[in-house]
């Protein structure tokens, strides 16, 4: 018996066995959060080259001739400093429930104070359009109407208006260690060939944080440039 007899005997089988492997994969698929992808390109300039005008060609250092200004900015914003700058101004250790809204859905101006644990909170809203930001136990810790600042338990943030019917959502505050590795692993850059010129990017899970994470790392990135010279 050939194999092409094997396959009609048992037509049925490996029909259910395809069907059933389409349908994990459209499942697996679905259950995968969509991600958004922000670019920016940059012009980078040597840092040093003002300081390098100054020297005389005799006095500078040997290995200074060898240092690539390009991939040494691309080095810097995928680093720790950069992507704990990016964290520290967005407020990125406040998240919300990845089965419900965006938090740049929820909240915007967001910010962390350091010494805040990590753990449960909630933004409920009332039927008048005021907003309540309560702790994991549904202590209030600060109110208002949406759109205006709140602060309470070392959190500030403003409120936008409810996203939904839904009177309560979700929010998480992450270790800061955590949100650090995120915004580092959503980060990549590459040197646009015989240019100075470098083109960046970040995917994440937030279409309205993953603009303003590339933008926040690029200031810092010259915010940083800026200090070394």
């Amino acid at each position: 018996m050939d194999r092409w007899q094997i396959v009609a005997r048992h037509r049925w089988l490996v029909a259910g066995v395809a069907f059933a492997s389409v349908a994990l994969s459209a499942w697996v698929v679905g259950q995968r959060a969509p991600v958004y992808r922000s670019s920016l390109s940059m012009q980078v300039n040597d840092p040093w080259q003002r300081t390098r005008s100054l020297t005389r060609v005799g006095t500078m250092a040997a290995a200074d001739a060898f240092v690539d200004p390009i991939q040494s900015e691309i080095e810097v914003l995928g680093s720790t400093p950069i992507a704990s700058a990016v964290v520290d101004s967005l407020g990125l250790r406040l998240t919300s429930d990845p089965s419900g809204p965006h938090r740049s859905a929820l909240v915007v101006g967001a910010r962390v104070a350091d010494d805040v644990h990590s753990g449960q909170y909630f933004l409920a809203y009332d039927p008048s359009g005021s907003a309540r930001f309560e702790d994991g136990e549904g202590a209030i810790l600060s109110s208002g109407l949406a759109g205006e600042p709140m602060e309470g338990g070392g959190i500030t943030l403003v409120a936008l208006a409810a996203p939904g019917d839904a009177g309560r959502y979700p929010l998480m505050v992450q270790p800061r260690a955590q949100a650090i590795l995120q915004v580092r692993g959503g980060l990549n850059a590459i040197a646009r060939e015989s240019t100075n010129i470098i083109d960046a990017s970040f995917t994440g899970t937030d279409p309205g944080l993953s603009a303003l994470v590339l933008d926040q790392a690029a200031l810092a990135l010259r915010e940083y440039g800026a200090g070394r010279v």
